[in-house]
């Protein structure tokens, strides 16, 4: 039998058997908590919201002519190599990849960013949370 809680904290219930013999109550207790969302899937959740943004153009290139439509599938990239890179089993090659995606959507000057609008702050938010969550080193 496996408990799977519907939130955080103390849960208490009671499960009724019933047989031949006569009824038996037996007590159950569990304890919910926070799980993390384990790295693979960030890297897909964060791919999904990078995917979503572009399509609704909260999310764009930045640069001139083809360099802009350039740099947004290059950013696309290495965070999809990072999730190869976590597949693989290699944590610290993909921090450091993810450092880099981070560098090109936080805003500042140097190195520029690939990308622009509405979602790149949130973009930037998401892969930081997945650096920190993966312990990446700053």
């Amino acid at each position: 039998m496996r408990f799977a809680s519907v939130g955080v904290g103390s849960f208490n219930d009671t499960l009724s058997l019933s047989s031949a013999l006569g009824n038996v109550a037996v007590p159950l207790t569990g304890q919910g908590v926070v799980v993390g969302v384990p790295p693979g899937q960030q890297i897909v959740n964060v791919l999904a919201f990078y995917d979503t943004s572009v399509q609704s153009g909260q999310l764009t290139g930045q640069g001139n002519g083809n360099s802009a439509a350039g740099r947004l599938g290059a950013l696309r990239n290495m965070i999809k190599a990072a999730g190869d890179l976590i597949a693989s089993g290699l944590q610290a090659d993909a921090c450091v990849q993810l450092r880099d995606a981070l560098n090109r959507t936080d805003g500042l000057p140097q190195p520029p960013d690939f990308v622009a609008g509405l979602a790149a702050p949130q973009l930037a938010t998401k892969i930081r949370e997945l650096r920190t969550s993966m312990g990446c080193p700053n």
